[in-house]
């Protein structure tokens, strides 16, 4: 059997083809290759890059958002306070308004009292009258008032009829005594108040002396 030979020609095709498929590959893979760097060593760390970017814009925005809903509920927390303490302050200076009008009544209304020579309802009168101006602060009238009472106790009444009137009063003058010592200002009427304990003891200790009524 002759053995078959290549003639050059066809030959040289061949390695010519081998050669142009190496080199294509050769040539794919450089371009493979810088596509890798540029995708590894440009792009990725761009996309990453802005990536991390969208990761803390996300967190800044809900941490704005956080923010924005603190400060507006401190907000809403300082302007219901302050809201809160403008109207109890209102409150009040109508509570003593309120006051310092029944106190000015019951400061006429004892007046009248005592030309009729009512004493127990004109203490009763004094008694409220005193409570309203302790209350509201018009310590002139309040003074008045207290020395008006000290004047009945020494002179108009007896020791059960302040008894009797202690014992139905809603705020009784011991009552009002207390606040007054307990107040700010309760040094200045201390001489007063003592008059008047020594008025009561007086009248208690007169109606320990009277005779019992035969009955």
């Amino acid at each position: 059997m002759t053995a078959q030979t290549i003639d050059p020609a066809t030959y040289n095709n061949i390695i010519t083809q081998i050669d142009n498929y190496y080199q294509h590959a050769w040539n794919m893979l450089i371009y493979y290759g810088i596509g890798i760097f540029v995708v590894v060593g440009i792009i990725f760390p761009y996309v990453f890059q802005r990536f991390i970017q969208w990761q803390q814009e996300i967190s800044f925005k809900g941490r704005e958002k956080d923010i924005k809903e603190a400060l507006k509920e401190l907000l809403i927390n300082d302007i219901d306070r302050k809201f809160k303490d403008k109207t109890d302050e209102l409150t009040e200076q109508m509570e003593k308004i309120k006051s310092k009008a029944l106190a000015v009544g019951l400061h006429i209304q004892g007046q009248s009292q005592i030309k009729d020579k009512l004493f127990v309802p004109a203490l009763d009168s004094y008694i409220d009258c005193a409570s309203h101006y302790l209350y509201c602060g018009d310590l002139v009238n309040l003074t008045a008032i207290m020395e008006n009472i000290e004047v009945i106790i020494h002179y108009d009444i007896s020791y059960n009829d302040l008894s009797k009137l202690e014992k139905t009063k809603k705020v009784p003058l011991t009552t009002v005594i207390t606040d007054i010592e307990n107040s700010d200002f309760g040094g200045a009427y201390a001489l007063l108040i003592s008059k008047i304990k020594e008025n009561v003891y007086n009248l208690k200790q007169k109606s320990e002396k009277e005779p019992e009524l035969p009955i």
